[in-house]
């Protein structure tokens, strides 16, 4: 099965264990460990139900405080582990990492094992996105509790205490099997999953026994944690089954499932049961996609909204709208993938950094990729464009991954403050909705819906006020009809959308959008695109050649008609082609495409909005950092310090730093406001899973570590109309992924410069001199781009700088729309 279909199964079960864990603990916290209530305890539960997670924690406090005084530790270790629980509730991983390590050894002394613990500990981990940690941890669990037997006969009945461990360790097992199971089946590994799902179903079927036992039922009455467990456990056996083609098991599977969430109470869970199973069915060669089956999805989505399920309203609208689309009834499918997406960018448009957010990250350009492909294919040019375009700006909402940036000047701090303080309760009231039961839901409803609409007016204003501002808190873009009329007479925007089998790409013109789908997928392109620059690497010129021809016949040639008289070209790529240095490639007339056209490349098309900042007209200044002193050996750059004394000679003033002096410092600690070039010679960081941490590498000082990260930069305030980046990887590292490579360059956009220069590859630093050389030469007489072009041109002639290796590397990102 797809793998991405996978993630989005697996990103549906996390988020409703999240949702079904928290009530849980509240209702049936009584049998986690033996111990009174205190007063704080009591509120901090109160708390809970109202959704304040952030009050009740300081109640837990006060009450850990109180058994400490009363020297009653199982009091202390309850309030411990249930802070723990908040704090990743939260996203505060670390904290919640440090209370779980102080609790488990109290847990061990006290109880003789501290499996339920390390059950959590593992959550953390998973959720952090250590799954190879977390792993560990469950497999501690099961290593702890190799010994332990449900017994089925007892020769007196048990007493409190006794059923408090025995329900304990149950649970940490079926905890720790079913994530397993879950794990597996994440990566396909349906016998595997099924090994631990059927361990775990045993010992379901031993609980049954007992607590439906006339004799023993009346001393086992099951807590909710066990319906939980239960009910997550059998969904996903159903899901596995589902995914074997074995119907009949996986509905019984369902059903049972069903029945230990409704025992429960676990609402959610009942949600989380059903999506899975409409999803199954959806793939069911049985099961009929008529009226009435919409007509019950249609129910479930109605309910699952109003209460506050929209996670798994999109993640069901995704699934009927794909069904629908194999059907090729696209009016239909049309109308549950928009709102799919519709519930999807209302759901997270501020996401925490966990594996449950990237799992979500990753199944959202699934369903932007389902709603394009369907566009297309009714020949929508425009439609699938301004699709194309919102999948831009929630993958750049993903990459930021929920961290709030500094704000733009021109936005009100008021209307700031009131989208956190909306965001704040929104938050509450979903919590809410976990353990308002009866009647009262429907207040909760009302009132989330309400802040809903709150939250969309305040956001209208702030996108209002600053479209770059609002594109870090929520999905915003400019339809296609505002991008044409921005564009002049002889520019042009291409845009590329990879999918499996095909490459589609826009054409955006002053007058029309206009698209060509390519018979090329995104796999064969990122071995093209790797295979281009192994070669560009090792010089090899018969093979570069080769290569430069095919790419363009791929990503040039198809729309080549609908550039003439064009001069200016505007690229937005997609995946593997943010690797691409397109100024390289060739033609059938041998020219490399940078002698046809002054290249950019732009984060978005909607980002041609973000262009016409107040930048500094200042043509003087330059702001120059070369080879920064570190600590490491090997990362001495021996040109640069040449590179960055040769290029301050072309302005009247300059200010040029090397060694300890190119100090990361300067850009935090000084105004560098009005400074019209700011240069940077140096190495630079990329990492791939965690694009935020990537970072130029400058000297380290008493205030600052020398590491100037993609996330700071966002903080910075600064005008230039351009920051260069002459640094070995200042762009991409390895071929991998590739929309998070935007990060870096995204970053100094946002605080402020009109225009970022980086590089692709490792560049050799002496031809790095002379391209900079050239470039700023130009630049007194010319814009950017064209001085760019100018530049790479004239190096591209040197016998000695002739292969694409040495010039090829820059690429301009936005610069002036016109």
């Amino acid at each position: 099965m797809n793998r991405l279909r996978l993630i989005i199964i697996l990103g549906t079960i996390v988020a409703v264990y999240l949702f079904c864990l928290p009530y849980s603990y509240a209702v049936g916290m009584v049998r986690q460990y033996y111990v009174e209530f205190n007063e704080y305890v009591l509120k901090a539960e109160e708390l809970v139900s109202e959704g304040n997670y952030s009050l009740a924690l300081e109640m837990y406090e006060k009450a850990r405080f109180l058994y400490e005084a009363e020297k009653k530790e199982l009091g202390v270790l309850l309030c411990i582990e249930r802070m723990g629980w908040f704090k990743r509730e939260l996203g505060q991983y670390g904290e919640a990492l440090k209370l779980f390590q102080k609790a488990h050894p109290l847990g061990v002394r006290l109880n003789g094992d501290a499996a339920e613990i390390d059950a959590d500990i593992g959550d953390v981990y998973m959720f952090s996105g250590d799954s190879e940690k977390a792993e560990q941890y469950y497999q501690r669990v099961l290593d702890t509790l190799k010994d332990f037997k449900f017994k089925i006969s007892y020769a007196s009945p048990p007493g409190p205490n006794e059923m408090v461990t025995i329900f304990r360790k149950c649970k940490a097992i079926i905890h720790a099997r079913s994530t397993f199971g879950m794990l597996n089946y994440l990566k396909g590994e349906y016998d595997e999953a099924l090994k631990h799902l059927k361990i775990a179903d045993g010992l379901i079927d031993r609980i049954w026994k007992v607590a439906r036992d006339p004799q023993y039922g009346r001393y086992f009455k099951l807590d909710y944690d066990i319906y939980n467990g239960v009910g997550y456990s059998q969904t996903i056996m159903g899901a596995v089954y589902g995914e074997l083609g074995q119907f009949d098991k996986a509905q019984r599977y369902f059903s049972a499932g069903k029945g230990a969430f409704k025992n429960g109470k676990r609402y959610f869970g009942l949600f989380f049961n059903q999506a899975l199973k409409f999803k199954v069915e959806a793939e069911s060669p049985d099961i009929d996609m008529d009226s009435a089956k919409l007509k019950e999805i249609g129910r479930f989505l109605e309910e699952a909204e109003q209460f506050g399920a929209t996670e798994l309203v999109w993640r069901v609208s995704y699934e009927t709208g794909r069904a629908l689309k194999e059907r090729k009834e696209y009016s239909k499918a049309r109308g549950y993938l928009a709102k799919a997406i519709e519930a999807l960018e209302l759901t997270r448009s501020r996401l925490r950094e966990d594996t449950l957010k990237k799992m979500f990250a990753s199944s959202a350009q699934d369903v932007y990729a389902e709603m394009i492909d369907l566009l297309l294919e009714v020949n929508d040019a425009q439609g699938s464009f301004n699709y194309f375009e919102r999948s831009r700006a929630r993958a750049f909402l993903d990459i930021l991954a929920g961290r709030s940036v500094k704000a733009k000047k021109s936005v009100e701090p008021g209307l700031i403050e009131k989208e956190k303080d909306i965001q704040e309760k929104i938050a509450t009231v979903l919590r809410k909705f976990r353990t308002t039961l009866g009647p009262k839901r429907k207040d909760v409803c009302e009132e989330y819906k309400s802040l809903l609409s709150q939250r969309q007016e305040i956001l209208k204003s702030i996108k209002d006020q600053s479209l770059e501002f609002a594109s870090t808190t929520t999905v915003a873009t400019i339809p296609a009809e505002r991008i044409t009329a921005r564009l002049g007479k002889n520019t042009a925007l291409v845009s590329y959308f990879l999918s499996k089998k095909k490459t589609i790409i826009w054409v955006v013109k002053e007058d029309a959008v206009d698209f060509v789908s390519v018979d090329v997928g995104c796999d064969e392109l990122t071995d093209l695109v790797a295979d281009y620059r192994k070669t560009i690497a090792k010089r090899e010129a018969e093979s570069i050649f080769e290569l430069e021809n095919k790419l363009y016949g791929f990503l040039i040639a198809p729309v080549r008609e609908k550039l003439l008289e064009i001069d200016r070209l505007f690229i937005v790529p997609s995946k593997v082609l943010h690797y691409l240095p397109f100024a390289s490639l060739h033609g059938p007339q041998g020219r490399f495409l940078v002698e046809d056209f002054a290249l950019s490349v732009l984060p978005s098309a909607s980002s041609l909005f973000f262009l016409d900042k107040e930048v500094t007209s200042d043509r003087e200044h330059i702001l120059a950092f070369g080879n920064p002193e570190r600590e490491e050996k090997g990362l001495s750059l021996k040109f640069a310090e040449d590179e960055v004394r040769a290029i301050s000679e072309n302005f009247p003033k300059s200010r040029v730093l090397t060694g300890r002096n190119a100090a990361e410092s300067v850009f935090k600690e000084e105004d560098i406001i009005d400074t019209g070039i700011i240069h940077v010679a140096a190495h630079g960081v990329y990492y791939l899973h965690d694009p935020l941490k990537s970072a130029l590498l400058l000297a380290a000082d008493q205030k600052n570590d020398g590491n100037l990260e993609t996330f700071e930069i966002f903080s910075l305030t600064m005008n230039p109309r351009l920051v260069v980046l002459s640094a070995c990887e200042s762009g991409i590292g390895q071929v991998e992924g590739g929309d998070e490579v935007q990060s870096l360059s995204r970053a100094f956009l946002y605080a402020g410069a009109g225009g970022v220069l980086v590089s692709l590859w490792n560049v050799n630093d002496k031809a790095t001199a002379l391209l900079m050389k050239e470039f700023y030469n130009n630049l007194k007489r010319t814009d950017e781009t064209e001085s760019l072009r100018l530049a790479q041109m004239e190096l591209s002639k040197n016998p000695d700088y002739k292969s694409a290796y040495y010039w090829a590397a820059f690429y301009l990102i936005a610069g002036k729309s016109n």
